[in-house]
């Protein structure tokens, strides 16, 4: 029996084949690189995105970041802090809280989620929380005159005027151009005080915060 012999392929047929292997593998290598990536790294770049986008004042691309972050790592500071920020801004008072008390969770010492949900406190007449919360913020940022308006006016919103005014003193010695609302003339304490008005900026929301470490 006569047998034919298949003639081997020319150079060119392999570097041909040889190219295609190469480029898919680069290709594979390039996906896997993607995908590899760890639910911190992806947190961080959402988390960094998101921060852009709420600097340029567009909230719904920020909660969408804030969204991935979370679901890539659900426990982030930063990223329950700022889904806080956004909801207090669009008016989302409990849903704000929730996300500070989160943000909390992680880190009981983290002052911006302290101080914003001390501000919401307030604003709803939890007087006894919020006087808890902005002692806490005092002792851990002394020097921010903020904080210590702040607890000033819930302290007068108690009814303990001299603790008020050391807080108001305290303040004006860190800043004395700051502004101290001035108590309405038929104040009068009670067990569910009205919340003193805040001037601006000051009755707005910590912004954004960025990994400090």
């Amino acid at each position: 029996m006569t047998r034919t012999l298949e003639r081997p392929p020319t150079w060119g047929a392999r570097r041909s084949r040889i190219g295609r292997f190469f480029c898919a593998a680069l290709l594979i290598a390039a996906v896997a690189a993607c995908s590899s990536k760890s639910p911190a790294q992806v947190a961080s770049t959402e988390l960094a995105a998101g921060l852009v986008s709420d600097q340029a004042g567009n909230t719904a691309d920020a909660v969408t970041h804030y969204q991935a972050c979370l679901k890539a790592d659900p426990v982030n500071k930063f990223c329950l802090y700022d889904m806080g920020v956004n909801s207090a801004k669009t008016g989302q008072g409990a849903t704000a809280q929730n996300f500070y008390r989160l943000a909390l969770a992680q880190d009981p010492n983290f002052p911006n989620a302290i101080f914003n949900l001390a501000l919401q406190l307030r604003g709803q007449g939890s007087t006894a929380e919020a006087l808890g919360l902005l002692r806490h913020y005092v002792d851990l940022q002394p020097s921010d005159p903020d904080g210590h308006i702040y607890l000033g006016l819930t302290l007068r919103d108690s009814g303990d005027t001299a603790g008020a005014d050391a807080e108001f003193a305290a303040a004006l010695k860190l800043n004395p151009k700051a502004v101290i609302p001035a108590a309405s003339p038929s104040a009068t304490p009670s067990s569910t005080p009205t919340p003193t008005p805040v001037p601006s900026p000051s009755n707005t929301p910590r912004p954004s915060a960025s990994p400090k470490g």
